[in-house]
C-alpha cells in the first residue's frame, strides 16, 4: 500500500474517533435531562457509558494514529459536559440541595475542577510528550465515577450527615484533580500484575462478576478503591523522598 493510498485510508477513518466522542456527548446531554426528569438511576448509567464511549474513542485514534488537534479539544469539551457538569448536576439534584446555600460548593468545585483540569491537560499535550504510565493529577472520568458511584449507594434525599459526606468526597475529588497526585493508567496497572499470573484472570472475572450482581456497589468500590491506589502511590513517594538524605553543600 503506497502512501497516497494510506493517507485515502486514513482519511477515510479519521471521522471515527469524533463519532464516539459525539456519543460521549450525547451521553452527557442524556444525563442532564435524565435527572432533570428525576431518572437518576439512568442520569447516572449515561456517565458511565460516556466513560466507555471516552476509552474507545482514545484507543481509536491511538491504535489507528488519527489523534488531530481538533479531536483532542473536540474530546475535552464533551468530557466537560459528561465528567464535570453532568455529575454536578446530578449530584445536586439527588442530594446537594438539602444542604441549602453549601449545597452548591461540591458541585462548583467539581465543574471548576474538571474544566481545569481538562485545560491543563491540553496545553501540556502541546509540548513534552505525557507520561505514558501515570496521570497527573485525579482523571475526569474516574471523579466523575467515584462521585455517581457513592452517590448512587444511596436513595435520593439521603440523610443530612450522609448528604455531607458525599460533598466532602466530591471536593476531595476535585482538589485531587488539579493536584499532582499521580494516577496510574489502568494498562499500567494491567501490566504491571503480570506477575500474578492466573490469579490476575481470576480478579478481573471477580470484578466482573460483581458489577454483574451489584452493579452499584461494585462501580463504588472499584473507582473508591482507584483513589485509593492514587493515594497511596503519592504517600509512599513522599515516604521514600523524606527518607532520602538532605544534600550536602561541597
Amino acid at each position: 500500500m503506497n502512501r497516497k493510498t494510506q493517507r485515502a485510508r486514513r482519511n477515510e477513518l479519521v471521522f471515527l474517533p469524533h463519532l464516539l466522542t459525539t456519543g460521549n456527548l450525547l451521553c452527557g446531554a442524556a444525563s442532564l435531562l435524565f435527572a432533570l426528569e428525576g431518572r437518576y438511576l439512568l442520569a447516572g448509567g449515561c456517565i458511565y457509558l460516556g466513560m466507555l464511549f471516552d476509552v474507545l474513542d482514545g484507543l481509536t485514534a491511538q491504535r489507528l494514529g488519527l489523534a488531530t488537534p481538533f479531536g483532542i479539544e473536540y474530546d475535552s469539551l464533551a468530557d466537560f459536559l459528561t465528567f464535570g457538569i453532568a455529575p454536578a448536576f446530578l449530584a445536586y439534584l439527588y442530594a446537594f440541595q438539602a444542604l441549602a446555600d453549601w449545597g452548591w460548593l461540591g458541585s462548583a468545585a467539581l465543574i471548576t475542577a474538571t474544566a481545569l483540569r481538562l485545560a491543563r491537560f491540553n496545553v501540556q499535550g502541546l509540548g513534552a510528550p505525557r507520561e505514558k504510565s501515570y496521570f497527573q493529577g485525579l482523571p475526569s472520568p474516574a471523579s466523575a465515577g467515584i462521585v455517581v458511584g457513592f452517590l448512587l449507594l444511596f436513595p435520593p434525599r439521603p440523610p443530612l450527615p450522609i448528604v455531607v459526606g458525599l460533598e466532602i468526597l466530591t471536593v476531595l475529588a476535585a482538589f485531587l484533580m488539579i493536584s499532582r497526585v499521580p494516577f496510574p493508567h489502568l494498562q499500567y496497572i494491567y501490566r504491571r500484575a503480570h506477575f500474578l499470573g492466573q490469579a490476575r484472570l481470576l480478579f478481573v472475572a471477580l470484578v466482573g462478576l460483581l458489577l454483574l450482581l451489584r452493579p452499584r456497589f461494585g462501580l463504588a468500590m472499584l473507582f473508591g478503591g482507584y483513589l485509593l491506589l492514587g493515594i497511596g502511590i503519592y504517600l509512599q513517594h513522599a515516604r521514600g523522598r523524606q527518607r532520602q538524605p538532605p544534600p550536602v553543600d561541597s
